[in-house]
């Protein structure tokens, strides 16, 4: 059901993925309201300033984590670098920092939950390694060139099919957890806390996002459009080849600390 959705609207992710983009609607969603700070940063300033959630790794709880963002929400952006024109704030390191952190103590919890042996635990956890701060900040890079590469190429999506594909899929959780699976039951109240903790409603939450979803969009056509030029080598180290390729639009891109 997720893909007929995502396909029929331009979106194709997988159920893992749409984890992601979920808490990163959250994160979007509050970032999207605050102020912008036209003053100056500089590049070492970035360091001091997400200094708040430099130890992420250690938040023990949900409820942790939504004070940290609920924190992040409050406090006014700063744009502190420009790939290409456009604008990354620290708002969006911190928030890369906080969301994949996150997302790595879940998985990491999940694998402590399963009946294996300590061993195959291990081996298991030897794939996710939480971020730093430096992480953080090349992701967005990263992220940016891609979409300012997509926007090169025309690649264009809708607005308001972002926005239709965000609300079909909370939708869908709320179905879920009427019918009483526990997996929609325990999203669907992270949202709702989410939204609680900084003061939105559900259309807030939809909107504010919506964008994030357009250029999260634009970066799967880019990277299908890339893979498809690949040789049938390549294509047997799909991501590696396509993260060379993010790798020199990075080199290419006009990287600017405010």
């Amino acid at each position: 059901m997720n893909y007929i959705i995502l396909k029929r609207r331009g979106f194709m992710f997988n159920k893992k993925h749409l984890a992601i983009i979920l808490v990163s609607l959250m994160i979007v969603s509050a970032f999207s309201s605050c102020k912008t700070d036209s003053k100056e940063v500089s590049s070492d300033s970035i360091v001091k300033k997400t200094d708040k959630v430099n130890d992420i790794s250690v938040v023990e709880s949900y409820t942790d984590y939504m004070q940290e963002m609920a924190e992040i929400a409050a406090e006014p952006k700063v744009v502190v670098l420009t790939v290409n024109g456009l604008e990354i704030t620290d708002f969006n390191i911190k928030g890369e920092l906080l969301a994949k952190n996150e997302a790595v103590k879940n998985e990491l919890d999940s694998i402590d939950a399963e009946e294996i042996s300590d061993e195959e635990k291990a081996s298991k956890k030897e794939q996710y390694h939480y971020i730093t701060r430096e992480d953080a900040i090349k992701n967005c890079i990263d992220f940016w060139a891609q979409v300012s590469e997509a926007d090169k190429r025309g690649i264009v999506k809708s607005l308001d099919d972002s926005k239709q594909f965000a609300k079909d899929n909370l939708d869908m959780i709320k179905e879920g957890a009427q019918n009483g699976d526990s997996n929609c039951i325990e999203e669907l109240s992270k949202i709702e806390e989410y939204n609680k903790t900084i003061g939105q409603t559900e259309e807030d939450y939809i909107n504010n996002g919506a964008e994030m979803l357009v250029n999260v969009a634009k970066i799967t056509q880019l990277r299908n459009q890339v893979i498809e030029s690949f040789s049938d080598e390549q294509k047997q180290n799909e991501d590696e080849e396509y993260q060379k390729f993010v790798d020199e639009l990075v080199k290419k891109a006009t990287i600017e600390w405010k």
